[in-house]
């Protein structure tokens, strides 16, 4: 087979399927008793098929483009259930919170750091756990009901 020149366009390379099956019928009428090529033969196979894929898949994707946009038709956008579809791991990961039960950070929220004993805190930490909550929002609601009973 002779080079390819690319001077005059890419139109030869993919000019249809006769420009295949000419060099196919080739490959047919060499004789077998060169099977050490066998391989190579695979190989330029593999790569015609793949060619002649991407040739079509171009020439459809092309056609569908020019019809979007002599219609004026514009790409859809995906639907919220579309966007939310979970494939792979993220299918099998399930929540550990529940987001009703979250709080959420106040703004004007401030860290305090306080010296307990290590019994009240013991008696905090199960209250925590019979109410299946964070040890510093039992802290705050203890707080806020102070306040407000000291306030009155």
């Amino acid at each position: 087979m002779s080079k390819k020149r690319f001077s005059e366009g890419f139109d030869s390379l993919f000019s249809g399927d006769d420009f295949f099956k000419e060099e196919v019928v080739e490959q047919k009428t060499e004789s077998t008793s060169a099977k050490h090529k066998a391989g190579a033969f695979r190989k330029s196979a593999a790569s015609k098929k793949f060619a002649s894929g991407l040739e079509s898949l171009l020439s459809e994707a092309f056609e569908e483009e020019v019809k979007d946009q002599l219609t004026g038709k514009k790409g859809e956008t995906p639907s919220a259930n579309q966007r939310k579809a979970f494939g792979g791991l993220d299918s099998l990961i399930r929540s550990t919170i529940d987001p009703k039960q979250m709080r959420k950070a106040d703004k004007d929220a401030r860290r305090l750091t306080i010296l307990l004993d290590a019994e009240k805190v013991e008696q905090l930490k199960d209250i925590a756990k019979m109410e299946k909550t964070y040890l510093k929002y039992i802290i705050r609601d203890i707080v806020a009901e102070y306040l407000k009973s000291r306030g009155k």
